[in-house]
């Protein structure tokens, strides 16, 4: 296969594959995105899980403190001092009238040591002026007659469960830190329990202060960032729960299969189009093995007919001189030998021609001739078949000088187009040949009076078996390749052969190129 032509095939064959492969490696990483979305999301709804946890932890804890604080009674320091020894929960108990001032521990009388540590502890909550359950537009609690309020004191973040009384007191319960950590610690898997989802997983409960409060799974050094983290909601603000994976990368791994898969697919789906790519390169060289071999059959068979056929031509011409003139019949019978042969001649060149045509081999035979006199001998050749048929050839000569010119050559190319007027354009009845010489080229105008060439087909007769007609009925014998033919010689010798617009019938230009120096007087 020609380079031209193969080159085409190979890049239209690699362009087809690498679209595959990139259509295939972009929907591998959409998937891979999808899959990376989705594992994430599992794992949030795992640690939302956890969180529930926490927070049912949490609830548990306030029905208790509820469940004691149910039994407030007066005297109200020796209660909350019991609720503080009788509740594991309970740190301390303040209560407060209903303009939020201390009725225990009371400012003004002698106070324990531990219920002074408390009034330090709760400083900042006082400080800040808030106000349990009003209903005021300064209340940033809004109308609730219980709920969690925490802050931060010296270890971290503290918990203040507060209820309002029927008398509107406000009963606030500072929790044991240890002891809300204990109910939630036991809320959360063992230290060791891994469900086996993700292989190698280690879950972390960090504080406000980005420290470790406890950890369950693998049990390993952290390395890295965690995969998927959830901040806790109230009570339990600024902590949250994160996930790490071990060595393994869960994600990558499965963005990675499904990335496998699908370029995997999109390869063979690419192979299998470069294979049916060289099978039909393959077949495309088998076939032109095989038009090779029977244009070289037929070469052969056309240099094996030229050497009987120029016999026929020589004894048909040794037969004219001997027979008499007064036979006409026997002379008109051996004109048509004569004119066939011709014609048969003109054939076996053509073949020949376009064989060298296809295998690029054209080798030029340039000679001094009278161009004038080598137009005026073809015509002589086609002279009794176009006076049968009724035309009447005209040479207009316009050269005047001996020309570096391929005889042979130049005798094809007219005879082609003279043998096109005779089977196109005999109800014409005219054919004129002008020639004439334009700087370095000999330029050969052929006209003729027929139906023409239709404007939309100007450049299709020149295509290769390419008829305007194909009907049988037509009585027009050929094979097509003439006018290709004689435009490729043309264009062998440095010029062109086009058709000229025409009002009637078809003017075709011949032009050849002349060698430099080689025109003289």
């Amino acid at each position: 296969m020609k380079f031209r032509l193969l080159a085409p095939f190979a890049l239209l064959v690699s362009l087809s594959i690498c679209l595959l492969l990139w259509f295939g490696v972009r929907l591998a990483n959409d998937e891979q995105r999808r899959v990376q979305e989705d594992l994430r999301s599992l794992q949030l709804s795992r640690l939302t899980e956890v969180e529930k946890r926490l927070q049912e932890g949490m609830a548990r804890i306030g029905i208790r403190v509820k469940r004691d604080l149910e039994s407030f009674a007066t005297p109200v320091d020796e209660w909350a001092r019991q609720m503080a020894r009788k509740n594991r929960f309970i740190r301390q108990v303040f209560v407060l009238d209903t303009d939020q001032r201390f009725i225990f521990p009371s400012p003004t009388a002698e106070l324990m040591e531990r219920e002074q540590d408390a009034l330090l502890r709760t400083r900042s909550i006082w400080n800040s002026g808030i106000e349990f359950g009003r209903s005021d537009e300064s209340s940033r609690l809004g109308t609730e007659t219980e709920g969690w309020h925490t802050w931060f004191w010296d270890t971290g973040l503290q918990f203040l469960f507060w209820q309002i009384q029927e008398n509107q007191d406000v009963l606030c319960v500072e929790l044991d830190r240890v002891a809300v950590f204990a109910e939630l610690i036991a809320a959360l898997p063992a230290t060791d329990s891994l469900d086996g989802r993700l292989g190698d997983e280690l879950f972390v409960l960090w504080n406000e202060r980005q420290r470790e409060i406890y950890r369950w799974g693998d049990n390993r050094e952290l390395i890295g960032e965690a995969y998927v983290s959830l901040p806790l909601a109230p009570p339990l603000t600024s902590w949250e729960v994160a996930l790490y994976l071990g060595d393994k990368d869960v994600e990558g791994s499965y963005g990675k299969s499904v990335r496998f898969n699908f370029i995997s697919g999109f390869l063979l789906l690419g192979l299998g189009v470069g294979f049916v790519g060289v099978y039909i390169y393959r077949e495309y060289l088998r076939e032109l093995r095989e038009a090779s071999t029977r244009l070289t059959f037929v070469n052969q068979v056309s240099h094996e007919l030229k050497t009987p056929l120029t016999n026929i031509r020589l004894y048909s011409e040794l037969l004219e001189g001997q027979l008499d003139a007064e036979n006409e019949r026997a002379r008109h019978s051996l004109g048509v030998i004569q004119g066939e042969c011709r014609r048969l001649s003109r054939l076996i060149k053509n073949v020949l021609s376009f064989g060298r045509q296809s295998r690029g081999v054209v080798r030029l035979k340039r000679v001094l001739i009278n161009v004038d006199d080598v137009v005026e001998s073809v015509m002589e050749g086609f002279l009794p078949s176009l006076t049968a048929i009724g035309i009447q050839p005209q040479l207009n000569r316009g050269i005047g000088t001996l020309c570096m010119i391929d005889r042979d050559l130049l005798e094809q190319i007219l005879g082609n187009l003279i043998a096109n007027v005779e089977k196109y354009a005999a109800d014409g009845e005219t054919l004129v040949i002008t020639t004439c010489l334009d700087r370095a080229f000999v330029v050969i105008e052929v006209a003729d009076g027929g139906s023409g060439i239709p404007r939309d087909r100007v450049e299709s007769v020149f295509e290769p078996f390419y008829r305007l007609s194909n009907r049988v009925s037509d009585g027009v014998a050929g094979t097509g390749i003439g006018l290709t033919i004689a435009r490729d010689l043309a264009r062998s010798h440095g010029g062109d052969l086009r058709v000229l617009p025409s009002e009637t019938g078809a003017r075709f230009e011949l032009s050849l190129s002349v060698e430099e120096g080689a025109s003289v007087e």
